[in-house]
């Protein structure tokens, strides 16, 4: 029998979980790019962990142009809107598009109730914005935990790592020059 193949998606309305977590949005009226910046490393990282394709949508329908902007970051999409879309609709569309393959898993991040409900409605799954910051929040602890066992140090010898009969005899050609 053959496996099916997952392609799983997580679809972030990015300004909408900024303004829910208040960690994230502490800095947005004193350093708003960094802020920006910040959750985009964030969804970056989470992407890595989670092996789902990471899209993160900015509403930018306040500016002027024509056309949607889309970058990708270490496998992460960036999308910003174009003038006059925002957000929801960006992401209403590419749901509906992804949820004609069912081979597709399609998480959405919003607060917003209509957009849960047009989410759903499509057969993708709803996530809170909290839920995405525990989420985000388990990853790096469980790497944290993962990478902080003891290790050897760096400033260790060659001889401490050797086993006694190979210390043996590196001690014995030291001793004959």
């Amino acid at each position: 029998m053959l496996k099916r193949r997952i392609n799983r998606f997580l679809i972030i309305d990015a300004y909408n979980v900024i303004n829910a977590i208040e960690e994230l949005k502490r800095g947005i009226d004193h350093d708003f790019e960094k802020v920006r910046e910040d959750f985009i490393y964030k969804m970056i990282e989470l992407g890595h962990y989670s092996k789902e394709k990471v899209i993160v949508v900015f509403d930018a329908y306040t500016i002027k142009s024509k056309k949607e902007k889309i970058e990708t970051r270490d496998g992460v999409d960036i999308v910003f809107t174009k003038y006059t879309q925002t957000a929801d609709s960006y992401i209403e569309k590419l749901v509906s598009e992804l949820s004609e393959n069912i081979n597709n898993e399609i998480r959405v991040v919003t607060k917003d109730l209509a957009e849960q409900q047009f989410v759903m409605g499509k057969g993708a799954m709803r996530v809170l914005p909290q839920e995405l910051y525990y989420e985000y929040q388990f990853m790096s602890l469980s790497i944290k935990k993962k990478y902080n066992r003891k290790e050897i140090a760096v400033s260790d010898s060659i001889e401490n790592r050797l086993d006694i009969k190979s210390q043996e005899a590196l001690n014995k050609l030291s001793n004959k020059e």
